[in-house]
């Protein structure tokens, strides 16, 4: 019992840890987001500005999709040890996530509607959230 709650210790110790590193990821989605919206107008595409950004969030969402499947798998490995590399792949995506998120919004619909739109997102990713354990249950 001693070994287990030192594991415990060890792994919410480790999972902590990694909580604050969520600071150093939050610049990369938006530095992606930007490179890509140069590349863009390096090119020379038809449409203006919005279109560069909707471009450039279009990868970024993306990468997000392909990061929150990564974690899923990762966290669904029986293996103790990986789930160091799922406590990495949560931080990395809880930002591109939010951020990401909150980018598509202020691109895509005019700005007087972001408060509405993110907390109606938030509200949804909520509700989701809550209705994921009695849906396991069945």
């Amino acid at each position: 019992v001693l070994t287990l709650s030192l594991s415990v210790s060890q792994y919410t110790n480790a999972f902590a840890m990694t909580q604050l590193c969520g600071v150093l990821c939050a610049p990369w989605n938006g530095l992606i987001m930007d490179r890509h919206k140069r590349a863009q107008h390096n090119k020379k595409h038809a449409g203006g500005d919005r279109e560069a950004d909707l471009r450039s969030s279009v990868l970024s969402l993306s990468l997000t999709v392909l990061q929150c499947v990564l974690f899923s798998v990762s966290a669904a490995l029986p293996l103790l040890p990986a789930q160091y590399f799922t406590f990495c792949l949560q931080v990395l995506n809880r930002s591109f996530l939010y951020g990401g998120n909150a980018a598509f919004i202020i691109i895509a619909f005019p700005a007087c509607h972001f408060g509405k739109l993110y907390g109606l997102l938030m509200s949804l990713s909520a509700i989701v959230s809550v209705l994921q354990y009695p849906f396991f249950t069945l």
